[in-house]
C-alpha cells in the first residue's frame, strides 16, 4: 500500500529522498502522519459517542401530546435514575456505564427481578466499588412495581 502511494507521488514529481529525509526520517514521519490519523478518528468516534448520550431522546409519558417528546436529563442526586425501571439508553447516562453495561443491567433485572438494594448492582459483572461509589447518589430502586416514571421526582 505505502508503495504504491510512493510510485504515485513520484509520477507527480515528489520524492522524499530528494527532500534530504534520511530512510529513518522517512519511515518517523509516516508514523507520526499514521499516528495523527488514529487519534483524530478516535476523537471523532468519541465526541459521537458523547453526542449520543446527551442528545437521548425519548417517548412522551401519555398525559403530554401524542406527538410530542421529551429530552432526558442525565441523573442527579435530586432527580437520581431509577434502575427498575429505567431503559438500557437510560442507564448510558449514568458516569461509567456504556452500552454493554446498560444491557447487563437490564438483562440482570430480566433474571433476577427488580433490585431491592442499590447495592445490588456490584453482582453485574464490571460493576465493582468505584463504579458503585459514583452511582449510589445518582441511582434509586424508587418503587419497582407501580408508576410512570423512570425517575422519582419527575
Amino acid at each position: 500500500m505505502i508503495a504504491g502511494i510512493r510510485q504515485r507521488l513520484s509520477k507527480l514529481g515528489f520524492n522524499f529522498t530528494s527532500l534530504g529525509f534520511s530512510s529513518f526520517e522517512r519511515r518517523a514521519i509516516w508514523f507520526l502522519v499514521v499516528l495523527l490519523l488514529a487519534g483524530a478518528s478516535f476523537r471523532l468516534y468519541r465526541s459521537h459517542s458523547l453526542s449520543r448520550q446527551v442528545s437521548l431522546w425519548v417517548e412522551a409519558s401519555a398525559d403530554e401530546a401524542s406527538d410530542s417528546v421529551a429530552v432526558v436529563k442525565p441523573p442527579t442526586p435530586d432527580n437520581p435514575l431509577n434502575i427498575n425501571r429505567a431503559t438500557a439508553l437510560e442507564l448510558e447516562l449514568l458516569p461509567g456505564i456504556g452500552p454493554v453495561r446498560s444491557q447487563q443491567i437490564v438483562n440482570h433485572r430480566r433474571e433476577h427481578g427488580p433490585f431491592t438494594d442499590i447495592g445490588q448492582l456490584e453482582e453485574v459483572n464490571g460493576i465493582g466499588p468505584v463504579t458503585m461509589q459514583k452511582l449510589k447518589t445518582l441511582v434509586s430502586i424508587g418503587d419497582s412495581v407501580s408508576g410512570q416514571s423512570r425517575y422519582n421526582n419527575r
